[in-house]
């Protein structure tokens, strides 16, 4: 029960759905986009969601309540009110900046291509700013490793549920289901990092190929050449209080086992 844009309502309810992109604000609110409809015939959603504890209500902020809407990306780094991420789903790289604006990277659609676009949503103007991408299934350009460059792009990808802010505002990202520097699709270890001031994407570690083994070096001792295995669906993650990625690995990596451990492993 859609009920009208903008207005909360304790009778409004959001679809049925699952993978939707999610962000927690500073007030504590719970905001959702997208993901995938278990209806009859499997569909992307593209509707915005906000809900407020406080009051027990939801209210539907933007998008469409028909699904399969196509996506409208408009000019870099200008917000409107008609641009739109469109449908997707599996679109977990969702970050919150220190203005409230949510921020989403990646997924799939209803036709089942991948994504590496960059979107944020303003929360106090209500309107979506695309901020690049390369297209449709389409590979990475990485280029040297610890150098960021307007260049850089992360290939197309899904399900890369790590995913973080720093102390400086920098956005991270880990690995996913996706394509390589040769367009090769797979698991992937890479480890992205994006500022929004420059707008610009490093490659800091892992692997620019697809179902790297990583190397796990000796259990609890930080090395710069340990590297987790590539994986996808990594649901659990966390950043500490000094500003450090952990992870329990209970992903999917390469060989389609568990790991049950966390491990030493980098310091932003």
């Amino acid at each position: 029960n859609y009920g009208v844009m903008g207005i909360s309502s304790p009778t409004n309810e959001p679809p049925p759905r699952y993978e939707a992109a999610d962000w927690t604000d500073s007030k504590g609110n719970l905001w959702i986009y997208g993901g995938v409809s278990p209806a009859v015939v499997t569909y992307e959603l593209n509707d915005l969601w906000k809900y407020e504890a406080t009051t027990n209500e939801w209210t539907w902020m933007s998008g469409s309540s028909i699904p399969g809407q196509a996506r409208a990306y408009g000019a870099v780094g200008v917000a409107y009110i008609a641009y739109t991420p469109g449908e997707r789903g599996r679109c977990i790289n969702t970050l919150g900046d220190g203005a409230d604006n949510l921020w989403l990277f990646g997924g799939s659609d209803g036709s089942g291509r991948y994504l590496n676009d960059l979107w944020m949503f303003n929360t106090s103007s209500m309107m979506w700013t695309f901020y690049g991408g390369t297209g449709l299934n389409v590979g990475g350009s990485y280029g040297t490793k610890g150098i960021a460059s307007a260049l850089n792009w992360p290939g197309c990808r899904y399900e890369s549920d790590a995913s973080w802010v720093d102390a400086l505002g920098n956005f991270w990202i880990f690995g996913g289901m996706g394509q390589d520097k040769n367009n090769l699709f797979g698991r992937l270890n890479d480890l992205w990092k994006y500022d929004p001031l420059t707008n610009d994407w490093t490659w800091v570690r892992g692997a620019n190929t697809i179902n790297s083994n990583g190397s796990y070096g000796t259990k609890c001792v930080s090395s710069p050449s340990n590297d987790p295995p590539a994986r996808w669906e990594n649901k659990a993650s966390w950043t500490d209080t000094c500003g450090n990625l952990r992870m329990k690995f209970v992903g999917q990596p390469k060989k389609l086992k568990s790991f049950e451990h966390p491990i030493t492993w980098i310091k932003p």
